[in-house]
């Protein structure tokens, strides 16, 4: 975890509710649900190497709320991709306002085959009134790395070229 503001990080327990995928610990920015006006934080997995197949995918099950509770709220969290150790990063999907309980994501890694890559749960939140807040909660994260067959049809006689010329094609 990286917390540059200096306040409660990332923390691994269990949830305020006991409703998560799989307890009894989930991943969260506010785990006690306390009261939050200014934070900015980071939950940064291990590096990962994509390799041994030609497709990747990242999947995971959060459970938000990002309500603006006073009109002015800024509340917001973003997932993002962080590749060959390099300063760029690629934003694999953003999220605001709330879910439906817990909700899976889903995102395709495969341009990032053979690159070793960070995924990153990032969380803001910036209020004038202080408040409980739910925060972000992240639950069974995995990376899939598989092999899919690829292959080639080659069209060489048509049904078409039969009935119109009643001869085949070469």
């Amino acid at each position: 975890v990286y917390n540059p503001d200096g306040g409660t990080p990332w923390l691994l327990g269990p949830p305020s509710s006991a409703t998560a995928p799989s307890l009894p610990n989930v991943w969260s920015s506010n785990l006690g649900g306390e009261a939050m006006d200014i934070a900015e934080k980071y939950l940064i997995s291990p590096a990962i190497y994509l390799t041994n197949g030609n497709s990747a995918k990242l999947t995971f099950k959060h459970s938000y709320d990002f309500s603006d509770l006073t009109g002015f709220d800024l509340e917001y969290g973003v997932v993002e991709l962080i590749v060959d150790n390099s300063n760029t990063q690629v934003d694999l999907g953003s999220y605001m306002d709330m879910s439906l309980g817990w909700e899976e994501a889903e995102f395709d890694l495969t341009p990032y085959m053979g690159k070793i890559v960070y995924v990153v749960w990032y969380y803001l939140i910036f209020t004038m009134d202080s408040g409980p807040r739910p925060g972000w909660m992240i639950d069974d994260v995995s990376v899939t790395v598989q092999t899919v067959p690829t292959g080639r049809i080659e069209l060489t006689n048509n049904l078409i070229n039969y009935l119109l010329y009643k001869r085949p094609v070469k």
